[in-house]
């Protein structure tokens, strides 16, 4: 019988699968209709460090609406000289004739398990995007630079859309993302923010896309996100459903490797006062009601750019950032198996992590069948980290697929 990847994940001990595949650009520009790999190429292992990257949301405190994914560092054997520059005969990108140079060559990684009759399970791209630079030396080592598709965005200004008069975010979001530059690298989804307001003016916009469209994420209490090559503009809130049970010390069956920080107060990220400047001069301001909230930490008001949108929507904006951000989060780091996609930024997931039970082997329960006087004592919970089933929501993930493992950075859910 064929497992899940969710039952796979659930074993002691696995074979794992990693591969990878460029996409060379033609002469022309377009790129090449096929995926080369590369990790195993003329009967060789071609890698010899797979490197890690991370995926994250709000990654800095009161950074709202944000998401960034971080460049991916591989090493490669190069002592036949196939990562050489495309004028050398060896190279993987020669003849310079048929292929452009080595920048901007798509670079995606697969990974998966692989069950004990060989069959391949839940194999999936766990990154993709483009090649940036690459460096050699005498140990004949490559350093690759690969950069994520988000890169891409950062390449065109807004202004060359030449947007004019009052436009839905969305309407924003989806101008940005239906173009023939940008899906040639992020197939085209249509944007779904949490609140799609109205920018008064869109000729006013400036910067990047990519500025561009966190911008529209923080107006719109949302997130622009990249999972390998699949994109979404949608709300900042939590799945509905748990993605997955992780399990710490004091379980039965921990799944959780170690718990490296644990923030059971979340005050870094508390924002109880958020403001924004009015079309006079002035400011709007959408404060806590809650006394002992201000007592414990002031009003430090977070300041928020929302000239783009009308007037009207000013104060409930604030509002509703207010609302989610005033509230104590409790914040945890932990490290777990390496789960392929089966994790993103957003997902629900719930953790048990009791520590170490006192008296060991003697705790006694409703229901567990036992009688009073029968030697069974009640138990307590001991050590500084006692998290009973609670809901977090992942906010970071660094995939390490070198040394095959999650770090999960995830907020609580109140």
């Amino acid at each position: 019988m064929t497992l899940t990847l969710a039952q796979m994940l659930k074993k002691n001990t696995h074979k794992v699968v990693r591969r990878c595949y460029i996409k060379r650009r033609l002469i022309d520009g377009t790129y090449e209709s096929n995926w080369q790999r590369i990790d195993f190429y003329r009967s060789r292992n071609q890698v010899i460090d797979w490197g890690s990257f991370s995926l994250e949301i709000d990654h800095n405190p009161g950074d709202i609406g944000t998401f960034e994914i971080s460049e991916l560092q591989m090493q490669f054997v190069n002592i036949e000289g196939y990562w050489n520059i495309e004028t050398d005969f060896r190279s993987i990108w020669a003849p310079s004739s048929m292929y452009l140079n080595r920048k901007l060559t798509k670079l995606k990684v697969e990974c998966g398990y692989v069950d004990a009759y060989g069959v391949e399970i839940g194999t999936a791209t766990v990154f993709e995007g483009v090649i940036d630079k690459v460096s050699m030396s005498e140990d004949q080592i490559v350093d690759a630079t690969i950069l994520p598709y988000t890169s891409i965005l950062t390449k065109y200004l807004i202004t060359d859309l030449s947007l004019t008069g009052s436009k839905t975010i969305s309407q924003v979001v989806n101008a940005i993302m239906n173009q023939s530059k940008i899906t040639t690298y992020i197939p085209y989804v249509s944007a779904s923010p949490a609140n799609n307001k109205t920018i008064s003016d869109a000729s006013t916009l400036s910067g990047t896309y990519w500025d561009v469209l966190k911008q529209m994420a923080q107006l719109s209490n949302s997130i622009p996100m990249l999972v390998g090559s699949a994109w979404s503009f949608q709300p900042r809130t939590p799945t509905s459903d748990v993605k997955w049970e992780f399990l710490g010390a004091g379980t039965q069956f921990p799944n959780i490797f170690k718990i490296t920080k644990f923030d059971d107060e979340g005050a870094e990220r508390v924002r109880t006062v958020f403001q924004c400047d009015d079309d006079s001069g002035g400011k709007i301001t959408s404060t806590s009601s809650d006394p002992k909230l201000l007592l414990k930490y002031l009003n430090d008001p977070q300041q928020i750019d929302l000239s783009k949108l009308e007037l009207a929507d000013h104060l409930p904006v604030l509002r509703s950032y207010r609302s989610y951000w005033e509230k104590n989060r409790p914040v945890i780091d932990f490290s777990a198996k390496f789960m392929i996609n089966i994790l993103k930024p957003l997902d629900k997931v719930r953790i048990k992590s009791f520590g170490q039970l006192l008296p060991l082997g003697k705790v006694r329960r409703w229901g567990d069948g036992g009688t009073w006087g029968d030697g069974s004592v009640w138990g307590r919970l001991r050590g500084s980290i006692n998290i009973l089933n609670q809901s977090f929501m992942v906010t970071r993930i660094q995939k390490d697929i070198q040394n095959w493992m999650f770090s999960i950075t995830a907020e609580k859910i109140v």
